[in-house]
């Protein structure tokens, strides 16, 4: 009786509290006045240019630095970050000896820190010219990369960032392409199949281990502890002047036209890109509060992740790392992050699991179905309870990209956790950013529209029934977030 009495009155409370459908919630949430059905305009008849319709009257290649004038270089990140969050949470992690399964944190400064220090040492001991050396990372996602990686930013060095699945062929070819001339991975096993052809290549100066790991003496060997041991303050170099259009990183494209290119995404491109984000997000009233946490699961060496991140220090907020994606469900259940950014694969993977395990019974399908219509509109709480608490539970926002998210998934996740999922479609070519959708856009199968520092429109593809005429064709981008070229 007390079960039944329990559940009478939490039913009544939800159908007072929330009765509204997720469309009128979230419009009412991020409405910024913008018309869903006129999204751009055309700003060139001729060539059938087409801008976001509330930024069609801005220049494309100033208008982006308004925000955070004191960040003229990637370099420049991470102090803004520390400025406005006043020296917060920056980078967490979840130690592998802990018991408890507790974050560990670093603050702003200490990443600062941990960066200025590997940048220096670059610099001084390594002897490498600003905005002319490269260094390469192979690496896992961890605290670790991003101290090299910001480094590196710091002092103008140029990253060369590779996947960990890369083969040991693939690795010294890119190696060759790049005339990278310091490689940084997270332990020796990485690069086992082909240390001995590292090591005896004169281009390559040093490798930096990131494990404190014992290793075979060798001149060209350093572990990332030791380096920070032998350094103190006192031999953190004051940061040279960095060109914001010189080359920040290169960065391999996806390969979908062919074989993958590297492209050079300059300091500017890079910046212009997130900043062309950000301005949309909160033109849109979703500005990140500085409690925002981002769980980092996708590969580093991804455009997408690393378009991500820099957004989160630019605006002062944390991220955990997680160097497992195959145990990224774990993580999220003790991150508790409040934005993530997953690819469709990961959804699919979800909600297959889900609809396995639901279709075994007729009342959990009949009561999924009627969630998912919002027949009535309080019915998805009552029934998506255990969804919400697989991303963590404190989810305000996720972006998608990479890939299609097909219509029947995206509908699924947006009704049972609630919360705007913005699509985004962008290119390495283009800093990783180009179209996103609007939170209010309830349409699905679109990729949304132009970032404010962004402009797209549609050229005939030779050989097909594909026209610009029709709205279909090959799209191309125009904007300071365009890279420099492909090397």
């Amino acid at each position: 009786k007390g079960l039944y009495t329990v559940s009478f009155i939490r039913f009544i409370s939800l159908t007072h509290v929330n009765p509204s459908t997720y469309k009128e919630r979230i419009q009412r949430m991020y409405n910024d006045g913008i018309d869903v059905n006129q999204q751009t305009v055309e700003t060139n008849p001729t060539e059938r240019i087409r801008r976001c319709t509330f930024f069609k009257d801005i220049d494309l290649y100033s208008y982006y630095k308004k925000m955070s004038p004191n960040v003229q270089t990637l370099g420049d990140a991470l102090h803004e970050g520390c400025a406005l969050s006043n020296d917060g949470p920056c980078v967490g992690y979840l130690p592998s000896s802990a018991n408890n399964k507790s974050i560990e944190w670093f603050s702003y400064s200490q990443v600062i820190e941990q960066s200025e220090y590997v940048g220096s040492y670059l610099w001084k001991k390594t002897k490498l010219t600003p905005m002319q050396s490269k260094v390469a990372i192979i690496s896992s996602n961890r605290p670790e990369y991003l101290f090299v990686e910001q480094g590196c930013y710091m002092y103008g060095f140029i990253v060369v960032s590779l996947y960990t699945t890369f083969k040991a062929e693939t690795i010294l070819n890119l190696l060759k392409r790049t005339q990278t001339d310091v490689l940084v991975v997270d332990n020796l096993e990485r690069i086992q199949s082909c240390k001995d052809e590292l090591l005896n290549n004169d281009q390559i100066k040093e490798i930096i281990i990131m494990d404190d790991e014992k290793y075979d003496e060798h001149s060209k060997i350093r572990s990332l502890p030791s380096i920070y041991k032998s350094m103190k303050k006192t031999d953190i170099c004051e940061r040279p002047t960095i060109d914001p259009d010189s080359v920040a990183t290169y960065t391999l494209t996806s390969g979908t036209t062919g074989e993958s290119k590297l492209a050079m995404i300059s300091h500017d491109n890079f910046l212009s890109s997130t900043r062309g984000n950000l301005i949309r997000l909160e033109n849109a009233n979703m500005k990140r509060p500085l409690t925002n946490r981002h769980c980092s699961f996708l590969p580093m060496a991804h455009i997408f992740e690393r378009f991500v991140i820099l957004q989160i220090l630019q605006r002062g907020t944390s991220l955990v790392f997680c160097p497992s994606p195959d145990k990224v469900v774990d993580y999220l259940s003790i991150v508790k992050p409040t934005q993530a950014s997953v690819v469709p694969r990961i959804f699919n993977k979800i909600y297959d699991k889900i609809m396995t395990d639901v279709n075994k019974s007729p009342i959990k399908r009949f009561l999924v179905q009627q969630a998912l219509r919002e027949q009535p509109p309080f019915l998805p709480r009552l029934v998506f309870g255990k969804v919400k608490k697989i991303f963590g539970g404190e989810l305000k926002g996720i972006i998608t990209s990479s890939a299609p998210l097909k219509p029947d998934v995206m509908h699924f996740f947006r009704i049972a956790l609630d919360i705007p999922i913005i699509e985004g479609y962008g290119q390495t070519e283009a800093g990783g950013g180009g179209t996103s959708t609007h939170p209010t856009d309830m349409t699905y199968g679109t990729v949304g529209t132009p970032l404010p520092t962004m402009e797209a429109k549609l050229i005939d593809v030779p050989g097909t029934n594909y026209r610009s005429e029709n709205n279909q064709g090959e799209v191309c981008f125009r904007g300071p977030s365009v890279f420099k070229g492909k090397s």
